[in-house]
């Protein structure tokens, strides 16, 4: 079988970190550190499906600070897990040669919007597509070019990406696609 794996843990300790302090000024937060590992897949499954997924756990902490109702919390925004999945194909046959397409779905654990962590964000999972042809399966002379449609947040799932405050909430992306014409030499 045509596959790879991937695996890596990491230590990251990080001084004189900048954040905001609860009255809005921004201060060094001391130190974070941020221990986590992840896991990549990537398989060909034959007749033109190919699977990738990827799983990451990040165990982020404030470990030194000023601000002492920050001590022990959450680094902000730093989701504990994500995981995303990609299944693609690729067609090599009759009138659809050239022609590939891929479904994905992502996993963004919930987070926090600031160091106190009072406020939490929700977790969100996110469905992704994308479309392409091989101008070159068309036309020989176009080899090297190729057309892609890509669409994030495919189901245009309404979600609040982070909040920061009472009064200082964000949603995140609604659905995006969008076109792009590549030339590889």
């Amino acid at each position: 079988m045509d596959a790879s794996l991937g695996f890596s843990v990491y230590h990251l300790a990080q001084r004189n970190v900048i954040t905001t302090a609860p009255n809005g000024s921004r201060v060094q937060t001391g130190e974070v550190e941020v221990k986590g590992a992840e896991l990549e897949g990537k398989a060909k499954l034959g007749y033109g499906f190919e699977a990738l997924a990827s799983y990451a756990y990040t165990d982020s902490e404030i470990t030194k600070t000023g601000i002492a109702a920050q001590l022990g919390n959450q680094l902000a925004f730093v989701p504990r897990h994500q995981a995303s999945t990609w299944l693609h194909h690729v067609s090599s046959a009759g009138l659809l040669d050239g022609l590939g397409i891929g479904l994905g779905v992502r996993y963004l654990g919930s987070s926090y919007g600031e160091n106190l962590n009072a406020f939490r964000n929700d977790d969100v999972t996110l469905l992704d597509a994308a479309l392409h042809y091989n101008l070159a399966k068309a036309n020989p002379s176009l080899k090297g070019f190729s057309l892609q449609v890509n669409a994030a947040n495919l189901a245009d799932k309404k979600y609040v990406a982070t909040c920061i405050s009472n009064a200082g909430c964000y949603y995140g992306d609604r659905r995006s696609i969008y076109a792009t014409v590549k030339y590889q030499w």
